[in-house]
């Protein structure tokens, strides 16, 4: 053997100081600690690449490797689960800043915390029986925003192994941040908790349905949910409930109710403040407002100039300080409160639940034409799951817009019903450049209580996710966060393609669930924006519906973008206007008007479910002729008065993002507007008084150009002026029957001032009293009908059935009742021998059950019968029909009519009486 030269020894000793100079002691271990630079998040990098509020979401992800200590290759997982020492040192340095050193516990704003965690999730596969926890990351997070364009680094040491093994001493990470600086937001959410939120969410109504209380506080944590995942240091959520007044009072603030968005705890405490409440008193929008201004955005420490707020209502105010709009439509106006501007610096984005007449509706879209690009909303009140669905869509959709995230938008939004022993499958679109998608799962179902429903979620390759660290639960909903890149078994799962998320129902109690699936994610480059241009959308006009796609800034050409659409099955104000009073108004709340009153005793009646249905109607297809990337469409079919619901999917591929998915629902109350031709607006009586004075009583009854009824609900929305300046002798009369009544005092017989009927502001019809005067005299009609008859009993044995035509003069004895003369002819061919001619020559009464231009009547009268050949007889009529007003003159009306007669044609053995029916339509004039 030879031996060592003395230079051969040296070297040895020098890498032994070596070593011992860069590895800090390691025990007996084989084993050492080392930082993967490389593979940390944010890696190790000279780029300006990492948004500024990743410190605090997700936080800083210092990945450690456990390698060979003397070559530091060989990479094992044996010491894992890496643990603290009583020297770690944990730090971030911001710049040329001196380092902060991190705790173990969150602390206040600029300083960070640590924890030692498996953030690549490899499970429960480490230490040296493989059968530890794989935490192997020191997860860091700083309470704060990072300042663009600076470098951060953070660092651990002194961290030691399962078995004991230490760390080498080079375990930091430098990165550099963007200038992306987030515009911070502070939201309120201002929330109704008046009595009537006490009444079923949805009709027809059960014992286990949710009231509209429930709804909200099941729906709210939707918001609260996403803020946890999303908010970020200086966002600011505050939460404000009114009925009669608010809380808090904007009287008494006691100090801002803003709290720190991002903060878990008191996220929470926000929550338990709308989890805890219930309905009482009346409903001021007025007061939830302005407690938001004064006890919230007035004291907001944190200067936010983005201001939102998230105001759900399910009535119409009906208490002080009173909201109004600067212009009729809202459009290009200002919110007020009892006249005085509301801070135009606030966005308001209202949400309804419940029925309102049409003038509560144009309040609300009036309000979101102001304060919010029109973005309204109303919640489908038709089944539970829409209810709960559409609440929990709306505060997506809501946040999704507000929060300073880099693009957060809606992939997904789909309900659904899973039977016992059956799987769902949802189905959405990853892109590529995703930093972050969440799921909403929740179920309805009061049987299934607060147990879990089974759920997986998918990859594009088939990957199960391990979704035990990523979920949170609240009441019967989940929260299931993806940031990308996503590990799981030490492995990059590839995000971009269709993911699935799969339901079970095998553990299921009841027959069968309702669910919704709510998909969000978080895109730096593609950008969507859906909106309805019509902002006071009426009857019988074009609804255009517009989706603008971009990525990256250039257009997404060539995507699939449809709109699936629901409808009223009935127009609200003619079904109003037509329905008998209900025995009970239903209503927890005092009713703002009687019409309103009578929709709340309506709608709570399960009775009348059919009355508020929607139905499906056909799917527009937005196309892109400019090839601009704006997709556009219009819905024409708006016939009814009530909410339209537009459902709007887009699948598409763009350059930087690949396939892309995107979901929105819009929803717009279409209103019935008067139309001068079709409204009526007539003197009902005129009665002379002492020295030449008179009382005046007039009658508006407004319908639409398609002839709805715009119905009870108006009487403070509606007016009726007279020129001479005469304030009228009482408030208009809704008669709950479509038709408004009201009475003015004439000053002289001589006297012939004009009147004029105002709804919403806009003027419908002028008439002078000598016009309303001389149209009351217009008592007269003349009608004409044709059609056929049909002989009965012992007279249809002998004749044929054949044609009839009637010709008569009306007299209107009031509004309601009126007096006929009729000569009818009648042609009756014989089944053998001669063919019978009978003439009639009637008087009838006729009752007009309801006004308008649709007017249901029956009739009843009697007169001589003269066949030919034969004789003269007596006999009567009685039946019913309805009469169409074309015009104020021109009527279409159809009708049936039972004859019988008193007498027979002349055969051998004639039975005692002729019986026969006939159905007429013709045209009747007023004259």
């Amino acid at each position: 053997m030879s031996s060592k030269s003395p230079s051969l020894i040296f070297c040895a000793v020098c890498g032994t100081l070596a070593s011992l100079l860069t590895f800090a002691p390691l025990g007996s271990a084989t084993n050492a600690l080392t930082a993967d630079r490389t593979n940390s998040r944010p890696p190790n990098s000279t780029v300006a690449n990492v948004p500024v509020e990743k410190g605090k979401r997700p936080g800083l992800l210092l990945r450690f490797q456990c390698v060979d200590q003397t070559t530091l290759n060989n990479p094992t997982k044996v010491c894992f689960p890496m643990q603290s020492s009583g020297s770690t040192l944990v730090q971030v340095k911001i710049g040329s800043n001196a380092a902060i050193t991190c705790g173990t516990t969150p602390g206040a704003p600029g300083t960070c915390s640590y924890s030692i965690v498996d953030a690549f999730y490899k499970s429960n596969t480490c230490g040296p029986l493989s059968n530890q926890t794989c935490a192997d990351t020191v997860q860091i997070v700083f309470n704060g925003v990072f300042p663009g364009f600076n470098q951060i680094m953070y660092s651990a040491s002194n961290l030691k192994g399962i078995s004991g093994e230490f760390e080498n001493s080079a375990n930091e990470v430098t990165f550099s941040t963007e200038n992306d600086t987030p515009v911070t937001v502070s939201t309120q959410f201002v929330f109704d908790i008046s009595g009537s939120m006490a009444l079923s969410a949805v009709t027809p109504s059960t014992a286990t349905t949710p009231t509209r209380m429930q709804a909200l506080q099941f729906a709210a944590q939707t918001p609260f949910g996403l803020l946890d995942s999303y908010a970020v240091p200086k966002d600011e959520v505050g939460v404000v409930l009114f009925s009669t007044t608010a809380t808090p009072d904007a009287s008494s603030c006691g100090g801002t109710n803003f709290v720190a968005a991002d903060d878990p705890t008191q996220l929470n405490n926000k929550e338990q403040l709308i989890e805890t409440a219930g309905p009482t008193a009346s409903t001021s929008i007025g007061a939830g407002l302005k407690s938001a201004s004064a006890c919230g955005f007035a004291l907001d420490p944190s200067g936010n100039t983005n201001k939102t707020i998230l105001l759900f209502s399910d009535g119409e105010q009906n208490t002080a300080p009173t909201v109004s709009l600067s212009t009729a439509t809202g459009v290009g106006g200002q919110v007020l409160l009892d006249g005085s501007p509301y801070d135009s610096t606030i966005q308001i984005c209202p949400v309804t639940a419940g029925r309102l007449t049409a003038p509560g509706f144009n309040l609300q879209q009036y309000i979101a034409n102001a304060a919010c690009n029109g973005q309204n909303a109303h919640i489908r009140d038709t089944d539970e799951n829409f209810a709960l669905a559409d609440l929990q869509t709306f505060f997506g959709q809501a946040l999704a817009k507000i929060l300073p995230t880099d693009k957060l938008e809606v992939v997904a939004d789909d309900t659904g019903t899973l039977a016992r022993g059956a799987t769902a499958v949802d189905k959405f679109i990853v892109s590529a450049d995703d930093v972050k998608t969440t799921i909403v799962f929740s179920w309805f179902g009061s049987s299934e209580g607060d147990r879990r429903v089974p759920f997986q979620v998918k990859a594009p390759d088939g990957t199960i996710i391990d979704v035990s660290k990523r979920s949170r639960f609240a009441k019967n909903t989940v929260f299931i966060d993806l940031p990308f890149p996503l590990f799981q078994d030490a492995k990059e799962i590839a995000e971009s393609g269709e993911w699935q998320f799969v339901i079970s129902g095998a553990e299921l109690q009841s027959a069968s669930l309702g669910y919704h699936v709510l998909v969000l994610s978080d895109n730096p480059t593609v950008v969507s924006d859906f909106s309805i241009n019509a902002p006071d959308a009426g009857t019988g006009e074009p609804i255009p519906i517009r989706v603008k796609l971009t990525d990256d800034g250039k257009p997404v050409l060539n995507a699939v973008v449809e709109a699936q659409l629901e409808g009223p099955q009935n127009s609200q104000g003619t079904m109003l206007s037509t329905s008998a009073n209900p025995t009970s108004s239903g209503s927890g709340d005092t009713p703002s008007t009687k019409g309103q009153g009578k929709l709340d005793g309506l709608f709570a009646n399960p009775a009348n479910a059919s009355l508020f249905a929607d139905k499906t109607l056909p799917t527009l297809t937005l196309t892109d002729p400019g090839h601009t990337g704006v997709y556009t469409g219009t819905f024409t079919n708006a016939s009814a008065e009530g909410n339209y619901y537009f459902f709007i999917k887009v699948r598409g591929t763009s350059a930087v993002a690949g396939d892309i998915q995107r979901a929105f629902h819009i929803a717009r109350f279409v209103r019935s507007k008067p139309d001068p031709g079709k409204t009526v607006f007539q003197m009902l009586s005129f009665d002379p008084g002492p020295k030449g004075t008179g009382l005046i009583t007039l009658q508006a009854i407004p319908h639409d150009a398609l002839g709805n009824f715009l119905g009870p609900g108006y009487e403070n929305a509606m007016h009726v002026k007279s020129s001479d300046g005469t304030a009228p002798q009482n408030p208009l009369a809704d008669k709950l029957d479509g038709s408004y009544e009201i009475t003015f005092r004439v000053p002289s017989i001589a006297a012939n001032p004009s009147y004029t009927l105002e709804i919403l502001g806009t003027n419908v019809e002028t008439k002078s009293l000598s016009d309303l005067r001389k149209q009351s005299s217009e008592r007269f009609a003349a009608f004409l009908d044709f059609g056929a008859n049909v002989p009965n009993g012992a007279f249809g044995t002998l004749y044929n059935k054949s044609f009839s035509f009637n010709a008569g003069l009306e007299y209107m004895l009031n509004s309601h009742l009126s007096a006929e003369g009729i000569f009818g002819y009648h042609r009756f061919p014989a089944k053998a021998g001669a063919d019978e001619n009978l003439y009639q020559f009637s008087v009838d009464l006729k009752a007009y059950l309801l006004p308008g231009v649709v007017r249901p009547f029956v009739n009843a009268g009697i007169g001589g019968y003269k066949y030919d050949p034969g004789s003269t007889f007596v006999g009567g009529n009685f039946g019913g029909g309805v009469l169409y007003a074309i015009t104020p003159r021109i009527g279409l009306q159809g009708s049936y009519n039972f004859h019988v007669i008193n007498g027979f044609p002349p055969v051998a053995s004639p039975p005692s009486t002729s019986k026969f029916s006939t159905v007429q339509v013709g045209l009747r004039f007023v004259f």
